[in-house]
């Protein structure tokens, strides 16, 4: 089997799971993308984190890495979804000193409204990240393949085996 056949035969097989977790990467990156962009000025520079930043680089890597291999594809979305709150845990632990200045004189409207937009995008990406491949986690990756063969083959099977069951029984 060439390579050509098996992506073939590999993406005609998946199921809803499998691309629903391909769509937390774009979410990934785009956050980590708004992420760098958003704390490269001068007054937000003191809050990066990079540990996050390469952590969720690390995750978009392992996420498509694991997803195009068969036999352990189905951790896919349990490693998008650690690695992206292991990320988020990291920006949170970097910013927090933002939150303290911004909200020192208590939670007002106007506080809310002084928040970089940057830190909001930052926050609702990784959240819908972690989202998106938590609910891909529960939901099938492969579709199941129904054929007569399969029914008639199982069928038989439990009949023999019930067979078996009552002559030895006597």
């Amino acid at each position: 089997m060439d390579i050509k056949e098996y992506f073939k035969n590999f993406f005609k097989t998946r199921w809803i799971g499998w691309y629903l977790c391909l769509c937390a990467v774009p979410l990934m990156l785009i956050g980590n993308i708004v992420y760098r962009v958003s704390y490269s000025d001068m007054d937000m520079q003191r809050f990066f984190s990079v540990e996050a930043y390469a952590v969720l680089f690390v995750a978009i890597v392992l996420v498509l890495a694991i997803s195009l291999l068969r036999p352990v594809e189905k951790w896919a979305p349990i490693v998008a979804f650690a690695l992206t709150l292991c990320s988020f845990c990291l920006f949170v632990n970097g910013t927090y000193m933002y939150l303290s200045s911004v909200f020192f004189g208590g939670v007002t409207a106007e506080a809310l409204a002084s928040l970089n937009a940057g830190f909001v995008a930052t926050i609702v990406f990784q959240l819908l990240a972690m989202i998106v491949s938590l609910v891909a986690l529960f939901l099938p990756h492969e579709k199941k393949q129904k054929t007569d063969d399969r029914i008639i083959e199982s069928a038989d099977t439990v009949k023999a085996t019930v067979g078996e069951e009552t002559t030895e029984g006597l």
